[in-house]
This record gives C-alpha cells, sequence and structure tokens, in this order.
C-alpha cells in the first residue's frame, strides 16, 4: 500500500491561454528555420524562446 511519501504531487491542470498563435513560420533567405509551429500561454507561464 502506499505511503504518502511514495505517492507524486497532483497534475497541475492548464489553465485557459491568455496568449495564443498558430502557423508560426521563419525563415532566413532560403534557409527555413521555423515551420508552422503552435504557441500557447497560460496565466503565469513563463516562456523563453531564443
Amino acid at each position: 500500500m502506499p505511503t504518502a511519501d511514495t505517492l507524486s504531487p497532483p497534475t497541475p491542470t492548464r489553465q485557459k491561454a491568455i496568449v495564443e498563435a498558430h502557423g508560426i513560420s521563419k525563415q532566413f533567405g532560403d534557409l527555413e528555420v521555423l515551420t508552422n509551429i503552435d504557441f500557447s500561454l497560460a496565466p503565469s507561464e513563463v516562456v523563453c524562446v531564443i
């Protein structure tokens, strides 16, 4: 029988996105670096895209 020490923490529920972008593509001349990228950001999330 599992004890409190072996139980996994509850999985956080996903909040509704406050920022969404769909189908992002980027190229430099003939070099395609992003193709059809989707992105969403929920409240209190911090994301860095390099």
